[in-house]
C-alpha cells in the first residue's frame, strides 16, 4: 500500500490545526515506523516530547494546564458514566444523566465591536431534553451521524477483508444500517446526512 503526503485527513472535532494535518499524518507514519508499525499514546507523547518535533506544538506542555485539562476530561468521563432511571410513557429507561449537545455563543471584541461566533459543547439535563423540542432534535441528528459513521467503518472493514464473500456481507451490512439510519430519520422526522 502506497501512502502519499496529500493521504491525509482530519476527523471532525480534531483538537488541532487541521490546515497541518499532513504533517501531523506524516510524522505519526514516521513514528510507527520507527517502532515496527506498532505504536502506543505513550510512544507518539515521548516522541512528541523533543521541540523539533512536528508535533510538539499539539500537546501541552505547562504541568499546571494540562493538569487542570486532565480533570476537565474526567469530569468529562464522570458525566458520561452515570445514567438515570425514567419512566417514559408506562416503560422505565436507563438513559444518560446529562446529554451533550452544542450551544452557540457570541463573542463580542470590545476594541473593534466585531462579533465572532463560536460553538461549544455543553451538557443539558434529561428533563431538558424531554422539554427542548431543538435539543432533542440535537441529540437524535448526533446519533444519527454516529450510525452513519459505523457504517462507514464497516465499509472500511470490507475493504481490508480478503474473502469476498465476507466483504460482500459486510458491505451488505453497512448498506442495512443506513436503510436502518434512513428508518429512523422518517419515523422522528430528523435531518438526513
Amino acid at each position: 500500500m502506497a501512502i502519499k503526503k496529500t493521504n491525509f485527513r482530519a476527523t471532525a472535532g480534531a483538537q488541532f490545526n487541521t490546515k497541518k494535518v499532513d504533517v501531523y499524518g506524516a510524522a505519526l507514519v514516521k513514528i510507527a515506523e520507527k517502532y515496527g508499525e506498532e505504536v502506543t499514546p505513550r510512544v507518539i507523547l515521548d516522541e512528541s516530547r523533543n521541540p523539533k518535533s512536528d508535533l510538539n506544538e499539539i500537546f501541552q506542555w505547562d504541568n499546571d494546564v494540562a493538569a487542570e485539562n486532565w480533570r476537565t476530561q474526567q469530569a468529562r468521563t464522570l458525566i458520561g458514566c452515570i445514567q438515570i432511571k425514567i419512566l417514559i410513557g408506562g416503560d422505565e429507561m436507563w438513559v444518560p444523566v446529562l446529554e451533550s449537545v452544542k450551544r452557540r455563543i457570541i463573542i463580542k471584541d470590545e476594541t473593534t465591536g466585531k462579533e465572532t461566533t463560536k460553538t461549544e459543547r455543553v451538557y443539558v439535563t434529561i428533563k431538558r431534553v424531554m422539554g427542548d423540542r431543538h435539543v432533542r432534535d440535537q441529540i437524535t441528528n448526533d446519533a444519527m451521524r454516529l450510525f452513519r459513521a459505523a457504517a462507514e467503518h464497516i465499509v472500511k472493514v470490507a475493504s481490508i477483508t480478503k474473502a469476498p464473500e465476507k466483504r460482500r456481507r459486510l458491505q451488505e451490512l453497512a448498506d442495512q444500517l443506513g436503510e436502518i439510519v434512513d428508518e429512523v430519520v422518517s419515523i422522528i422526522g430528523g435531518k438526513r446526512g
